[in-house]
């Protein structure tokens, strides 16, 4: 008999009384722990009523960890290491790379923008700020960075 397991990959994780709850791509809590991963970013913003480890967050919108999945995704492509990612109510994302606040917005173009933000980290190392990519599109290349 040959048994073959899969592991599902952790793409985040939540702070729910005082413990560190991971969740993989489909939002199903996997693991429950008071240290954090390296490599996993924190979520925030996201709305839930409670926790049952492995059942799948309740959030509302299960779109959100299509979203998630695909920052983490491009993360990875493009070498970016978050320690944070914020959804607004408007679903709007903010990400904390170090000390630098970076705001996407919708994320309508994220692979591109993305791309962008690769580009530009190298340039912010030991600044302090907000990055504001919003408007950010291949046509439009607004970026303007705020120092705090």
């Amino acid at each position: 008999m040959v048994v073959t397991v899969y592991e599902k990959p952790v793409i985040g994780y939540v702070s729910y009384m005082g413990c560190n709850m991971y969740f993989d791509k489909d939002g199903t809590v996997v693991e429950s722990s008071t240290r954090v991963l390296a490599g996993i970013p924190m979520i925030s913003g996201l709305k839930f009523s409670s926790i049952v480890l492995g059942s799948k967050l309740d959030v509302g919108n299960s779109e959100i960890f299509g979203r998630i999945l695909e920052l983490t995704q491009a993360f990875d492509k493009y070498d970016i290491t978050s320690d944070k990612i914020y959804f607004d109510s408007q679903g709007n994302v903010t990400l904390t790379i170090g000390s630098v606040r970076v705001m996407l917005g919708s994320c309508d173009n994220l692979t591109d923008t993305l791309f962008e933000l690769k580009q530009i980290m190298p340039k912010l190392a030991g600044r302090k700020g907000t990055l504001h990519m919003e408007d950010f599109t291949e046509d439009k290349k607004s970026i303007i960075f705020e120092k705090d």
